[in-house]
């Protein structure tokens, strides 16, 4: 290992990495941001090496938190982790020390994606005067809202808090420049649960948390201005990803650095000349909303890409609605469904009826009655059975996705 600076670690090509209990030879330098390098290693595969520089309690947290967090979710649109350690390196690294004390390292070894993120495939598209169709927009996109939407459904849910085109990894899947696969990285910057703001210091714990974690251009409002709201809640993936989908079709900012005002005030404009559908649009205004309360959950934005795929307007949502809470955590990824509760409803005062004679017609009529009833009931209540017409109609949406906009099972 040589360091080359204060906080920079640099390793050389073929040097050998042991990280936990794989050793792994270094490739070469693929990036660097913050206190990490990013390395292409190999043993018998090819891995992305994550190495960071530990000078604070803080980015030791953040470590550990990515680590704990891509242990537990595994998804077909998330990346998946091999394996990470920490250790202080000894003195005949050569490390470069801080106050007499060598830094601490934590290491993680992640699959590697060979086509590097979208940002740069968008570039390169760009160069060429390409730009993705509607249909694969719909595809490329809506693996990475499957990938936001699991995280939403869990418990308490996952919010990313870095949605952006440079943290979705590409795996090439064809030939073709924009038929591919997305993986979400990078959760650095991920929290679990909802943030309060309800005090001045919870506000002002916040306010350093954003600056340091995660990129103005994608902030939603409440991000913004902390007296929006009283707590931020995954909604703010859901504002960010609508910054994602107009960047990928209209290959630019929706929001430029520095643009806090227009945030605030959902400025925004979609270029005159476009080949998408007036429904691509009314999508990226809805995942806009400034009011996160009346913004779009995850499953809401799935179901209206499934819409605009089989060229059909987005459907009618209730913003409103407390129930649209209650959508994120039972979230079906296998079937691109919603489960609902079934509403328990109060049962009105009734008059008891009238108890029958067993040895009566009456009695008997009903008796046949019932038994008929019991018959031709179905195994299935009428929300299970329309659920189950609406989970058949998405999947065969999905199996015209070409197995693209990929689905966890």
């Amino acid at each position: 290992m040589q360091g080359k600076g204060d906080g920079e670690l640099c390793l050389s090509n073929g040097e050998k990495i042991t990280v936990n209990k794989r050793i792994v030879t270094v490739q070469k330098k693929i990036g660097e941001g913050g206190f990490s390098y990013i390395y292409l290693a190999k043993d018998e595969e090819t891995y992305v090496l994550k190495i960071t520089a530990i000078r604070y309690r803080e980015q030791h947290n953040i470590a550990s938190k990515e680590v704990e967090l891509l242990q537990r979710l595994k998804h077909p649109s998330i990346v998946r982790m091999i394996d990470h350690s920490f250790r202080v390196p000894s003195v005949k690294e050569r490390f470069i020390k801080s106050w007499g004390t060598p830094k601490p390292l934590h290491m993680i070894l992640l699959e590697y994606c060979e086509g590097g993120n979208l940002l740069d495939v968008m570039h390169a598209m760009e160069a060429k005067n390409d730009k993705f169709s509607l249909t694969n927009l719909i595809v490329q996109f809506g693996q990475i809202c499957n990938a936001a939407s699991f995280l939403h459904a869990q418990k308490p849910p996952v919010v990313h808090r870095d949605m952006k085109p440079s943290n979705f990894l590409v795996v090439h899947r064809d030939v073709k420049p924009s038929n591919f696969l997305l993986k979400l990285c990078d959760f650095g910057s991920a929290v679990i649960g909802d943030v309060s703001l309800e005090t001045s210091t919870e506000r002002a714990e916040a306010e350093e948390v954003i600056q340091k974690t995660t990129t103005q251009m994608f902030r939603a409002p409440e991000m913004v201005d902390l007296f929006m709201k009283n707590k931020l809640t995954y909604k703010t993936d859901v504002w960010a990803l609508g910054c994602c989908l107009y960047s990928m079709a209209f290959f630019q900012n929706c929001f430029e650095e520095g643009s806090n005002l227009a945030i605030l005030s959902r400025n925004y404009k979609i270029p005159s000349s476009h080949s998408y559908t007036k429904g691509l649009e009314d999508l990226i205004s809805r995942m806009l909303t400034i009011d996160s309360n009346a913004r779009p959950d995850m499953s809401q934005v799935i179901i209206s890409l499934s819409a605009l795929y089989s060229g059909n307007p987005l459907p009618d949502f209730d913003q409103t609605s407390s129930k649209q809470q209650q959508r994120v955590g039972t979230y079906r990824t296998d079937g691109q469904g919603i489960h609902h509760t079934p509403q328990v409803l109060t049962p009105s005062k009734a008059t008891k009826p009238k108890k029958l004679n067993p040895n009566s017609a009456a009695f008997k009529r009903k008796t046949k009655r019932d038994t008929h009833t019991k018959l031709d009931t179905p195994t299935k209540n009428s929300f299970e059975t329309t659920f189950q017409e609406q989970h058949d109609f998405k999947e065969k949406i999905l199996e015209n996705f070409s197995c693209y906009f990929c689905t966890y099972r």
